[in-house]
């Protein structure tokens, strides 16, 4: 097979765009005193299955807010449990490459009735982007942590990504021994991370400076502060992708095989 006909072939193929993978499914949640309306500091959480295997735990924070990642889609229970309160097991929650927002009650004295309340569903943003987006609305919403979405970045103007952590308060060097550095899924060092990425192909950086803070998943890799880089899915200059791409790629293979015999000769 000529060169000629590998470089037009690749050139064929980089009209598609990649297909992205399945969506995961969660669910995020507040625990409320029945009593007092209030959050419920340090509830443990368990996620059930049909068959009451715990397929995922959480702790709710100061203001009684918890998220709990479910590894199929499925049927699911809440359990929630706190030394001085009632537990509460809700009923089965349907679950399908989605995120479901509840609110759970408990009460000191008997169980509550109606302890689950659902109060908002949307649908999981597909791609390797997911759980930062899903981590961006959370971390925005209890102020646990800090987000620099892609509209942040650009409007700071960087000369350089490190920037962005030496005027962040609490990192008062990009190199600290303490912190995490991550780009993507994979840890790196932070005095080199202005080589591997520029701001303007930034998505979006999460930066956890407590143990508090940091997002459970990540815990058996970070101790006290971590830093999370997320590359842009749509680099600054490439092609979005439109149907009209996909049947241009899809003639110029059709018409590269008509064309095969000859190219080979």
């Amino acid at each position: 097979m000529s060169r000629s006909f590998l470089l037009i072939l690749c050139l064929a193929a980089s009209a598609l765009w990649p297909v992205r993978p399945a969506a995961a499914q969660a669910i995020t949640g507040q625990v409320i005193d029945a009593n007092t309306t209030g959050g419920i500091l340090a509830v443990d959480i368990r996620l059930l299955d049909r068959g009451g295997i715990v397929r995922g735990t959480a702790v709710s924070d100061s203001m009684g807010w918890f998220r709990v990642v479910a590894p199929l889609p499925g049927t699911y229970r809440v359990q929630a449990s706190r030394l001085g309160y009632q537990s509460v097991t809700t009923e089965g929650i349907q679950l399908d490459g989605e995120e479901l927002r509840i609110e759970v009650r408990m009460s000191t004295s008997a169980v509550v009735l109606e302890p689950l309340r659902i109060t908002g569903r949307r649908t999981f943003r597909p791609g390797r982007l997911t759980g930062y987006y899903d981590r961006a609305e959370w971390t925005t919403k209890t102020g646990l942590g800090r987000i620099y979405a892609r509209d942040d970045i650009e409007k700071l103007n960087l000369p350089e990504l490190n920037a962005l952590f030496r005027q962040t308060p609490g990192l008062i060097s990009p190199v600290l021994s303490s912190c995490v550095y991550m780009l993507d899924t994979h840890i790196v060092e932070p005095d080199v991370l202005n080589t591997m990425i520029k701001p303007e192909e930034v998505e979006g950086v999460e930066i956890y400076r407590r143990r508090t803070e940091i997002p459970m998943e990540y815990l058996p890799m970070a101790d006290d502060c971590l830093v999370l880089v997320w590359t842009r899915l749509d680099p600054p200059g490439a092609r979005p992708f439109t149907w009209k791409r996909v049947l241009f790629g899809a003639s110029l293979i059709g018409f590269l095989m008509l064309v095969l015999p000859s190219l080979r000769n």
